[in-house]
């Protein structure tokens, strides 16, 4: 019985698309040596005002706790500290708790829709050392 062996030229050829034979790991291992500096640890008091800012949002709009979390990141984007959550149930997209620098104002946001911001309370942010939060 004669069998045909299937040469990368061959695949190309029956699968229209260039195949890679990269080990599945080498892709990742990429991935994470050049992570954005947002993926990169958080100070305590980083990762201390992302909770206090949900647990304000989360008072004010009765969230669902066991499914509304964070992504654990924050972003300085200049006149304000975002801070995304999402559904952990996948629905709903993601959604941005913000705190501004000037009023200490915290509010919430549909990524797609900043124009529609909901007040949820203050925070005092003199309370916290964010010299190393990410700027964008």
């Amino acid at each position: 019985m004669k069998r045909k062996v299937l040469t990368s030229l061959s695949i190309l050829a029956l699968t229209g698309s260039i195949v890679s034979f990269a080990p599945a790991h080498a892709s990742t291992t990429q991935a994470q040596d050049k992570a954005p500096a947002t993926q990169k640890a958080q100070s305590k008091d980083a990762k201390k005002l992302i909770n206090d800012a949900y647990n304000v949002a989360a008072k004010k709009f009765d969230f669902d706790t066991k499914h509304l979390t964070t992504t654990g990141h924050i972003t300085d984007k200049g006149s304000y500290y975002e801070i995304p959550y999402y559904n952990s149930r996948g629905v709903g997209g993601l959604n941005i708790i913000a705190v501004y620098k000037n009023s200490n104002k915290v509010t919430v946001f549909d990524n797609n829709t900043p124009q529609n911001q909901e007040y949820a309370g203050k925070i005092d942010l003199s309370k916290y050392d964010l010299k190393d939060v990410p700027k964008e």
